[in-house]
């Protein structure tokens, strides 16, 4: 029983470290700013796919759903990283003022930043699930912020503890903190993927 519980411990981890390696090489291969959104995609896609099968997690695989995901992984990193950019930058501007409106605002904006980073995660997992245009899954990816406070919150909690550990041991970013962070969003979202596949059934009876 244990030697079966240290093999699946072993493989779980095998499996985090090959997605976390595979994500660095694609964004590398991508020159890092036509990569980052396919990849993120691709370690999403395969491990939706095959959970901990680690066999069927190869380079072969990763390299041909990173080039299907390529147009969609840039055009959804294109449009948060953008939005996320200039909430930024006013952000930036609005801390500069004193002022009790000002506070708000800047509260306001940390929400809008906090709410695009989220439905970026979501936009990753919808797609792996769902064969839909982008508009709609950007859509879909902000109703499923709204539609859980529970999932929202263990969401949080868990991309949390990946963080402050990777702020405690920074090789993480090397071998585990992305693939982490897109397990964690998979799974929270498990759930509410289920309830979207039940009602696309009904609605096809």
């Amino acid at each position: 029983m244990i030697g079966e519980m240290l093999e699946n411990v072993f493989i779980r981890c095998y499996v985090i470290i090959k997605l976390n390696l595979y994500f660095i090489l694609l964004t590398v291969m991508g020159l890092i700013v036509v990569g980052i959104g396919p990849a993120f995609l691709t370690i999403n896609q395969l491990f939706t796919e095959h959970e901990w099968d680690y066999k069927k997690i190869t380079w072969k695989n990763a390299w041909l759903t990173y080039k299907q995901n390529w147009k969609r992984g840039n055009a959804l990193f294109g449009i948060y990283a953008g939005l996320s950019l200039f909430i930024g930058y006013n952000l930036y501007l609005s801390v500069q003022v004193q002022g009790i409106l000002f506070l708000v605002i800047d509260f306001l904006l940390v929400f809008v930043l906090f709410c695009l980073f989220v439905t970026y995660s979501y936009s990753l997992v919808l797609h792996s699930r769902f064969d839909m245009g982008l508009a709609n899954l950007i859509k879909l990816a902000f109703i499923t912020f709204y539609s859980n406070f529970f999932m929202l919150v263990k969401l949080i909690f868990g991309i949390g503890i990946v963080l402050f550990i990777t702020y405690k041991f920074p090789g993480l970013i090397m071998f585990a903190t992305m693939a982490l962070i897109q397990i964690i969003c998979i799974f929270t979202a498990k759930q509410w993927v289920s309830i979207i596949e039940d009602k696309l059934a009904a609605d096809g009876e």
